[in-house]
């Protein structure tokens, strides 16, 4: 069986029409998505309060779960997270917090103040099965802790053995992850992930 998959951070929309033409055109059985947003936190200039994975999920005709982990005090009703979306019918899907945090201040998501306070803010793990012709296969969606620059420090690396752990609970299931790490090959994060699974920018 072969399956066509995508890993895409969306930018919080910024180039949201893209995407979406991207995406039809490729037409893939499973997507990866971080920074999908939902309220006035996108950046989508034609709707910035727009529903992102409402969005991609009617617009390329799939199923999907999305786990809008990140909250703004200023718009209760924002968030910002992981999505799967899938060809394949999801029959399971599951949560694991990397990092939880408060609520954002605005200037503290995209402000003078993000640097400091972007490597510990809330992180998630979206773990979902779906189902391939009778095979359950888990498609997991993460978003690494961000640093600037990409540096391995005690949390993200924290985070990546959570990550790595869930990975080998998973016993003989097949699974395929799609994430934006923010760290680049080579390092400890990603080394730590690498021991526990193909990694697929390298080993083809």
């Amino acid at each position: 069986m072969i399956i066509k998959t995508i890993q895409v951070n969306t930018y919080k929309g910024k180039l949201f029409d893209n995407l979406l033409d991207f995406l039809k055109k490729e037409d893939p059985d499973i997507i990866f998505a971080q920074e999908v947003t939902v309220g006035p936190v996108g950046l989508w200039e034609k709707d910035k309060s727009a529903d992102q994975f409402e969005i991609i999920k009617k617009e390329l005709k799939l199923n999907g779960v999305y786990d809008g982990y990140m909250k703004f005090k200023p718009y209760p009703d924002a968030s910002f997270g992981n999505a799967v979306f899938s060809k394949y019918k999801i029959i399971q899907s599951k949560v694991i917090a990397l990092k939880e945090f408060r609520p954002l201040e605005e200037n503290e998501f995209e402000g003078p103040d993000a640097i400091t306070i972007r490597p510990y803010i809330s992180r998630h793990l979206l773990d979902t099965v779906l189902k391939l012709n009778g095979v359950q296969i888990h498609a997991i969606c993460v978003h690494g802790a961000w640093t600037a620059p990409p540096t391995d420090i005690d949390e993200n690396l924290r985070q990546a053995d959570i990550i790595a752990s869930h990975i080998k609970s998973l016993g003989d299931y097949p699974f395929i992850i799609g994430g934006d790490m923010n760290m680049p090959p080579g390092s400890q994060v990603i080394n730590k992930l690498d021991a526990v699974a193909n990694n697929l920018m390298v080993n083809i």
